[in-house]
């Protein structure tokens, strides 16, 4: 029982993070939640998916809430206010 605890704890250390654009985010949340549906996913399984797909949305979030605040500045300096370059 001993190692296998020690196992968990290794597993559950963060992963080096590395940026990847959001199209891929969003694509490996779809695998996730299809990986999810399978009937054979162990409850360990699912956990570590549940762990992946959550890292992946928390990313997502902060790359989409950057760029809108970027659109919302732009918008405000009249550069883009219609969505074109004026």
């Amino acid at each position: 029982m001993g190692s296998r605890k020690g196992t968990n704890q290794t597993q559950e250390q963060p992963e080096a993070k590395e940026e990847i654009p959001v199209e891929e985010a969003f694509e490996a949340l779809s695998n996730i939640i299809d990986r999810l549906d399978q009937p054979e996913v162990t409850l360990e399984e699912s956990l570590e998916l549940y762990r992946k797909g959550v890292r992946l949305l928390v990313e997502c979030e902060k790359t989409l809430g950057g760029l809108e605040r970027e659109m919302i500045l732009l918008t405000e300096e009249g550069e883009l206010a219609d969505g074109r370059n004026e």
